[in-house]
């Protein structure tokens, strides 16, 4: 559940990105709304990724879920920094001396985009690592197994209807399987 909630958080956080950089660029009426709504999830996510490191049995897992969490959460903070002071101004400066203009600003905010967008790859790729090191897939795996399993057994008793019915039968469950194939 801590995991689930942990990649639910970053899953949520990874999408609210460039809303928050587009409002920076160029509407500041939107700005104050989704940086409040990115936020939220920090929290929640703070607290799974405690919660998710003291079940890791992996001293070095513990630590990339935890370092990683952080360097999300420093890249956000820079992220929010520069968005403030882009606060929804999209007009190029004239002049390329000074350091406070909006090119500057919307450089710096390209780029801290682009941390945040890394950071949430990063710790993204190590929940995964760890979800399969805890034994998620296995589990899927050993579900999968005794699915076989009772497929060799062959059935207990003899089947009743027709072809057809089996035929459509046979194809839903194709195309369910497809499905859940995807979403895996």
């Amino acid at each position: 559940a801590l995991h689930e909630q942990m990649a639910a958080s970053v899953h949520e956080i990874s999408n609210l990105i460039e809303p928050v950089a587009v409002a920076a660029r160029s509407d500041a009426s939107q700005l104050g709304h989704k940086v409040s709504q990115m936020v939220t999830y920090f929290e929640p996510l703070i607290m799974a990724a405690i919660g998710t490191a003291s079940k890791i049995l992996n001293s070095q897992q513990q630590m990339s879920v935890l370092d990683q969490t952080k360097t999300l959460a420093e890249s956000a903070l820079q992220m929010l920094y520069t968005a403030k002071e882009a606060g929804g101004n999209h007009k190029i400066c004239c002049s390329a001396r000074s350091h406070g203009c909006a090119a500057h600003t919307q450089e710096a905010l390209e780029e801290s985009v682009q941390m945040m967008k890394e950071a949430v790859d990063d710790l993204a790729a190590t929940l995964a690592e760890a979800a399969s090191a805890a034994g998620a897939v296995g589990g899927m795996v050993n579900s999968i197994t005794q699915a076989i399993n009772k497929m060799e057994d062959g059935p207990g008793i003899e089947p009743e209807g027709t072809f057809v019915d089996y035929q459509t039968t046979m194809v839903k469950t194709a195309k369910a399987i497809a499905v859940t194939v995807q979403e895996m």
